[in-house]
Order: structure tokens, then sequence, then C-alpha cells
């Protein structure tokens, strides 16, 4: 019983931690080019996001 609400306890505190600190944990995964072109390799596999990124990328400026 008492092993089982330590884990709750952490796991909850993990959790917390986690989002707490997101966008750096993110920021440093994403310093690691492995893991940037892995990112991009994976976001570009999803139907319509790289779609959207190419028209966004080159849009007609002189209209």
């Amino acid at each position: 019983m008492q092993s089982r609400f330590i884990r709750l306890v952490t796991l909850i505190t993990a959790i917390y931690c986690v989002y707490h600190y997101r966008y750096r944990i993110v920021n440093w995964l994403m310093s690691y080019s492995v893991a940037r072109k892995l990112v991009v390799r994976t976001s570009f596999s999803i139907p319509g996001v790289r779609e959207r990124f190419l028209q966004g990328a080159f849009r007609s400026t002189f209209s």
C-alpha cells in the first residue's frame, strides 16, 4: 500500500515537472540535429502539413 502511494506521488511529480518544463525540454531536444531532422521528416509525412507549409513559404508577394 505504501509503495503504491510512493509510486503515485512520484508519477504525479514527474508529470508536473515535464509539464512545467515542457518548452525547455523541447528546446533541449531540438538542439540536436538528428532529433530536429526526425521531427521535420515525421511532420511532413502527416497529410496536409507539407502542402500548407509550401503554400505559406512560396506565397506570391506581388499579388
